[in-house]
C-alpha cells in the first residue's frame, strides 16, 4: 500500500520538509482537491475528475514539481527554486484548471 509517509521516508529532513508544506498548501487550495497517492509520487487533483494540477515526486534528495497548468502547458520546477514562486503557479494551475 502506498501512502505518504512510505514515499517521503528516505528523503532528507530538510525536503520532507518542503514535502510537507507542498502538501499542505495543495490540499488547503479546496475541499475539491484529491490527493492520489502513487508509488512514487503525490499527484493533487482538482474534484472527482482527477484532473491533476500538481505532481510532486521525490528525486534523490530534492523534489521534482511539475504543475499542469492546462492540456498544453506545464511547468517543471525544482524544490530548490523559489518556493514562492512554485506556490504561485499551483495556486494558478488550480485555479485554472477545469
Amino acid at each position: 500500500m502506498n501512502d505518504y509517509s512510505t514515499i517521503k521516508k528516505n528523503l532528507h529532513r530538510s525536503t520532507q520538509l518542503i514535502f510537507d508544506e507542498l502538501r499542505e498548501f495543495c490540499l488547503s487550495l479546496g475541499d475539491n482537491v484529491i490527493e492520489d497517492i502513487r508509488t512514487h509520487r503525490v499527484v493533487f487533483c482538482k474534484s472527482i475528475n482527477f484532473r491533476w494540477f500538481v505532481d510532486i515526486k521525490p528525486d534523490n534528495n530534492r523534489l521534482l514539481i511539475r504543475i499542469q497548468k492546462n492540456r498544453k502547458m506545464n511547468s517543471t520546477f525544482d524544490s530548490n527554486y523559489n518556493m514562492h514562486e512554485i506556490k504561485k503557479s499551483i495556486q494558478e494551475a488550480y485555479n485554472n484548471i477545469n
